[in-house]
């Protein structure tokens, strides 16, 4: 693979992984309220619940993919973000794709199918992979394996949720 190959795909993964993290933001621009620091921000509450002497990537992981919060007004948000988690818990991304590649593969656009077949390569380098680019592509195929596209955002946040968590588990036993 070239370098510019290589950093088109590191880009449309990043891409990938604003679009997902951006569906679960919420909260309002109301110049009359001061703001408040994000929980996600570096240093932020979520990073702060890393262990002490954690890597620059678990850190991040912790800062990228918190627990989600699905919205109370959307019926349904919670239940889909609950079974997201389910079906991912204790799971690899590689283990995640394999499972339910059938079911997405018509839904994934080719672009999508391309990074999706390159997963593995994305897994051996995710101990430096701060954006943990292979538990997002996992996490699109269980997310295009859903039948309710509404709802699908969700199941996808349940589920990088819970790879993430599997993720930061090796990551401590590491101790990286």
């Amino acid at each position: 693979m070239t370098t510019i190959q290589y950093r088109a795909i590191r880009t449309a993964a990043t891409v990938l992984a604003a679009g997902a993290l951006l569906a679960g933001c919420g909260g309002g621009d109301d110049a009359t309220t001061e703001a408040k620091p994000s929980r996600t921000a570096f240093g932020g509450q979520a990073e702060k619940q890393a262990p002490k002497g954690a890597s620059p990537t678990l850190k991040a992981i912790y800062r990228q993919f918190p627990k989600p919060q699905p919205p109370a007004g959307v019926k349904g948000a919670g239940a889909a973000t609950r079974a997201g988690e389910e079906a991912c818990r204790g799971l690899t991304p590689t283990e995640a794709k394999n499972r339910f590649y059938s079911k997405a593969a018509g839904d994934l656009l080719p672009d999508q199918r391309r990074m999706v077949g390159q997963l593995e390569s994305f897994a051996r380098q995710e101990a430096v992979d701060a954006s943990f680019v292979a538990g997002q592509l996992a996490a699109l195929v269980y997310e295009k394996s859903l039948a309710a596209e509404k709802l699908a955002r969700y199941g996808y946040q349940g589920c990088i949720y819970q790879l993430a968590r599997g993720f930061e588990q090796k990551l401590e036993k590491q101790g990286k």
